[in-house]
């Protein structure tokens, strides 16, 4: 016969495992899902640069057309990723946990700040392959890499929020 304090803790490893397998899909859904989606926009906008722009002026107010959209783009589809994907796992995480009185939900964020993260050294890298680019693209880079961040970490915050009455 088994000994009871020897099954509860392998039941224990078990759960602990499932729900690290858990986060770490999350986060890679996440910012596999933002990656893809933002070079999708990088695309189109490229291709709309070229197709509109005609004199070198037109194409430099393009261009700054561009980012503003994309970056609002990419700022709304953090926000859409953050809350969708820590609603899922919130709930996957309470149902792996059915029988605790609280679910292990409080790293939930945490997930959107990892994917965040991934996100970043992403951005990161792409940029460090652009040998055109200068200091003030970097500095724009940067900015922009740490709103998404923010964005994806409030989200996931404000997805688990209790409702209000």
């Amino acid at each position: 016969m088994a000994n009871p304090a020897t099954a509860t803790e392998q039941r224990r490893s078990r759960l602990v495992g499932r729900l690290l397998w858990l986060f770490a899909i999350s986060v890679l859904v996440q910012a596999a899902l933002f990656i893809v989606v933002v070079a999708a926009y990088q695309f189109i906008s490229g291709k709309l640069l070229a197709a509109f722009a005609g004199d070198s002026a037109s194409v430099q107010i393009w261009a700054i057309v561009a980012v503003v959209v994309q970056f609002v783009l990419e700022a709304l589809l953090a926000l859409a990723i953050g809350f969708f994907a820590a609603r899922r796992l919130a709930g996957a995480i309470a149902r792996q946990a059915a029988g605790a009185k609280r679910p292990p939900i409080q790293v939930v964020p945490y997930a959107a700040a990892c994917a965040a993260a991934i996100v970043v050294a992403y951005s990161l890298l792409e940029f460090a392959a652009k040998p055109q680019t200068g200091a003030g693209g970097l500095i724009v880079l940067v900015v922009e890499d740490a709103a998404i961040a923010y964005l994806l970490y409030f989200a996931a915050r404000r997805a688990l929020r209790p409702k209000r009455a």
